[in-house]
């Protein structure tokens, strides 16, 4: 597991230097997310924004995540998943690559849905350890 991790980080730090996410480390739209999104992104005020996936905040029992219309900036990631362009700031790329975006309208509510199957990695309270903030400081990957 420890050697799934270091190559799974490794892979997100070439990515970061590279500028260009492989496919293995993209963060996919279910069916539904994606013809949500587009519907989206049909609106005019949206014209020419990409789709974010970021990372809102964290708590003990990991992360909080947000999927959001917006202009890219000059250090994130992005990479086309259909019709659609994602963009992904390299810190959130670190802790995100592999999720799933889904779209729900149930008794969660209604909107975008991160599924993270490393959602347990991050879990507890390690955000308090100097370790943490370095890891999770924007300049840490420059």
């Amino acid at each position: 597991m420890e050697e799934n991790k270091a190559a799974s980080d490794a892979a997100v730090d070439e990515a970061i230097a590279n500028g260009i996410v492989p496919e293995a480390l993209h963060i996919c739209l279910t069916e539904g997310a994606m013809t949500q999104a587009l519907l989206l992104a049909a609106d005019p005020e949206r014209a020419g924004m990409a789709l974010r996936c970021y990372i809102d905040g964290k708590g003990c029992d990991g992360f909080f995540y947000g999927v959001a219309f917006d202009t890219p900036g000059e250090r994130d990631l992005s990479y086309a998943q259909g019709a659609l362009t994602l963009i992904v700031d390299p810190e959130s790329l670190r802790f995100m690559h592999g999720s799933s975006v889904d779209w729900v309208d149930d008794e969660r509510g209604r909107g975008f849905l991160v599924d993270n199957p490393n959602h347990r990695r991050f879990r507890g309270k390690f955000y308090k350890k100097a370790a943490w903030r370095e890891k999770f400081a924007p300049d840490a990957t420059s």
